[in-house]
């Protein structure tokens, strides 16, 4: 490691040991390396009583500003949506606030696609031929309850594909990062997003997958099949599509700080009135050809979490989520983190079966090959493929068949994308 670097350890030269000076920060990244002591950290800042550990993910930056330099400690906790960048200061340092927000703009990069990225994409998609279905177009279930392939009737050249968005919920982390803040329904009828601008001025248009899409469609009716558009993926911790419904902000118990800070700065919020608001805008994304799908309550990753932890979690996606958007029979894995291997589902599959139970039949991971889908007499399965920064930066071939990623980028993502 750099001299120029805290130090970690005490240094030898010949028979001589120096001590290191710099052991209050070496001390303390000795202390909370590791996952454990990360999980013992988030506790005490937010006085919280995790235990999973495989909630935390280490994402500690490298390379901040100059190739010498890294942050102490950095971990998101995905159960929370949380994440925690801490740095042992003995004195005070104005600069943290920006290597901060340094780190999030590299976060942003790596997962985000931009409104003139998507459009583009949109574009060369259709150009190219390709018409959005549903994954209930590609396999149905019968009046037995068993599944079968379904009949896509397209003319000869077209190509049928599923479009999917994650987290439409607009987050609280989400505030002031040039996001839009919900989707709502417009004096035309039309559901389009509502943005504030950094002035202050809110506007609505099409700053977002939904309205974006409808608009492109309205103006190619053939770029979808009988009337689809594409499916959103909706956990409930922050509420759906920009609206705060999730229990939390009723009963004002169990509240993370960004749920408190919204609630002192909307006092004249009406929790029943939003659900209301929320209610009539999802009806009207269905009836328009959209679709939603679990993406888990709480953005759990299936792969590590237990069978009772994901029944616990879609208990109150069922009691908080499912009266807004309709029941469900879709689930998109958060992390693209599936609940079995390339083999598929069996029996002995607690987390399958209990989803089975629950009516689940439709299943998305992230597989990023080009076709994954997997239908049997009990299950239809699809890997989805991200079209984001750190693909289209890392692997452009791997998009080929969908568009040029030279004439899709834009400009003003910075470069190099941070690797994952």
């Amino acid at each position: 490691m750099s001299e120029n670097m805290n130090g970690m350890s005490a240094g030898n030269t010949a028979d001589k040991t120096y001590a290191n000076t710099k052991y209050k920060d070496t001390f303390f990244r000795y202390l909370f390396k590791e996952k454990s002591g990360m999980l013992e950290l988030h506790n005490a800042l937010f006085d919280d009583c995790l235990t999973d550990e495989s909630e935390i993910e280490d994402c500690t930056i490298e390379d901040v500003f100059t190739r010498q330099m890294k942050n102490d400690l950095a971990f998101r906790v995905r159960k929370k949506r949380v994440i925690v960048l801490t740095e042992h200061q003995s004195t005070l340092n104005e600069n943290m606030p920006l290597r901060f927000l340094m780190y999030l703009g590299r976060t942003y990069n790596q997962m985000m696609t931009t409104v003139s990225e998507f459009k583009k994409m949109i574009q060369s998609m259709y150009e190219k031929g390709y018409v959005l279905v549903s994954p209930h177009d590609m396999a149905v279930v019968n009046d037995d309850g068993t599944m079968s392939r379904g009949k896509i009737m397209l003319p000869e050249g077209k190509i049928p594909f599923v479009l999917s968005e994650d987290d439409v919920s607009y987050y609280h982390y989400m505030d002031d990062d040039g996001f839009a803040t919900k989707l709502v329904i417009d004096d035309n009828g039309d559901i389009k997003c509502e943005y504030k601008k950094a002035d202050g001025t809110v506007v609505t248009g099409d700053y977002d997958v939904v309205p974006i899409l409808d608009s492109f469609i309205k103006q190619h009716p053939d770029f979808s099949y009988h009337g689809r558009k594409g499916i959103l993926a909706m956990t409930g911790y922050n509420g759906v599509l920009g609206y705060r419904t999730d229990g939390a902000y009723k009963t004002k118990k169990n509240l993370q700080d960004n749920q408190k800070a919204f609630l002192k700065a909307n006092p004249d919020f009406d929790y029943d009135k939003e659900v209301k608001q929320a209610k009539k805008v999802a009806k009207a994304m269905k009836k328009d050809g959209w679709e939603f799908a679990s993406h888990t309550w709480g953005h759990r990753n299936a792969t590590s979490s237990t069978a009772a932890e994901l029944k616990t979690d879609n208990k109150k996606w069922e009691k908080y989520v499912a009266p807004i958007l309709g029941k469900t029979d879709m689930i998109i894995f958060a992390f693209g983190a599936d609940i079995g291997d390339w083999e598929g589902y069996t029996s002995d599959n607690a987390k399958y079966e209990y989803y089975k139970s629950r009516g689940y039949r439709y299943f998305c991971n992230v597989d990023s090959s080009q076709y994954f889908v997997q239908i049997t007499s009990e299950y239809f399965r699809q890997g989805r493929r991200n079209l984001d920064g750190y693909r289209m930066y890392y692997n452009p071939d791997m998009l080929s068949d969908l568009f040029d990623v030279s004439e899709v980028w834009d400009s003003s993502r910075p470069t190099p994308v941070p690797e994952m």
